[in-house]
């Protein structure tokens, strides 16, 4: 015993254990399993009027042109998809999901109940924002803010990314109709070239495949980084916020290829029958959060490195008064 007790404090006096020992005791301290079920819990239940706001409301905006909202549409189902992962997550056609989506809110506008409406999206802002509010609660409480924001200020944030979530689903429509019409130019002049018969060219899919995915990931890991960098005021550095968003990015790919290749729901349904999708739901939405906040975890240690007054109180060990001066 007094041997292992030997090995481990010089494991601690290591540069790489001390710096996981301090690592351990920021996690024991933020209650990580904790916030990992809470984000989860209120994830899945921002869902829904998260996917209603965006697929209607920001739809009715593209009635006039079909083929936009047809690409707005598509880009819509792939976020669902990425956020939980297929059918195997939602036992049902996520094509469908937004489609009725769609279909909800613009029939609610033909209708011309203009404040009923107008006050569904109030409340729909307001259900959507409940996961960033706690998203920032929970960072505060890893990164050991000093001071949190208000209630208020809370909600405005919560509000703001909303409106982010938004932009990111523009710019991706934006983006795919240049990156399509690049490609249909691209594709002319190598025809006109390869007419010619001296060589051959190909012309790389931009829009879809493998450049797409990296783009999307790399857009992710941006995400991230910039929560662990300015959701916890200002006590975060880059070069912590982008390992933590790096390793969250990661480990959730990695965490999504294993729950897709090993989970089987037909088990699951005969142990929970009707609430199988649910829990389902709220199980991958759980390991999600908890990979998330593990990132959050080694950005914060690692920026407390990099900025010594970021370094939160740590509490002695069980049993071990703090000597006195």
């Amino acid at each position: 015993m007094t041997a292992i007790k030997n090995w481990l404090n010089a494991l601690k006096s290591h540069p790489v254990g001390e710096f996981g020992w301090q690592l351990y005791q920021r996690y024991d301290q933020s209650n990580l399993i904790l916030l990992a079920a809470a984000l989860a819990y209120y994830a899945a239940f921002s869902l829904g009027p998260l996917v209603l706001l965006l697929a209607g409301w920001l739809g009715v905006f593209l009635r006039s042109r079909p083929e936009l909202r047809l690409q707005y549409q598509e880009v819509l189902i792939h976020l669902l998809e990425q956020v939980l992962p297929a059918e195997i997550v939602l036992q049902q056609d996520s094509g469908e999901l937004v489609s009725r989506s769609f279909r909800i809110i613009l029939e609610q506008l033909s209708e011309g109940a203009l404040l009923r409406s107008a006050i569904s999206l109030v409340v729909l802002l307001w259900a959507s924002s409940n996961f960033f509010t706690v998203l920032q609660r929970a960072l505060e409480l890893i990164f050991g803010v000093p001071k949190i924001r208000g209630y208020l200020r809370k909600r405005l944030v919560a509000l703001f990314l909303v409106g982010g979530v938004a932009l990111i689903i523009l710019v991706e429509v934006v983006g795919g109709l240049l990156a399509s019409s690049i490609g249909q130019v691209l594709g002319a002049v190598v025809d006109g070239l390869n007419g010619f018969g001296v060589f051959t060219l190909s012309v790389p899919n931009f829009a879809g495949g493998f450049w797409a995915e990296l783009l999307r990931t790399g857009l992710a890991t941006l995400v991230f980084g910039l929560c662990f960098r300015y959701l916890p005021k200002r006590s975060s550095t880059w070069p912590g916020a982008l390992a933590g968003a790096l390793f969250s990015t990661s480990s959730i790919l990695v965490m999504r290829w294993i729950f897709e290749r090993s989970f089987n729901p037909t088990q699951f349904n005969l142990i929970y029958g009707i609430i199988t999708s649910l829990l389902i739901i709220l199980l991958w939405l759980y390991f999600a959060m908890l990979m998330f906040l593990v990132g959050a975890l080694l950005a914060a240690e690692i920026s407390a490195r990099l900025r010594p007054e970021l370094q939160p109180e740590r509490a002695p060990p069980e049993g071990v008064n703090p000597v006195p001066e």
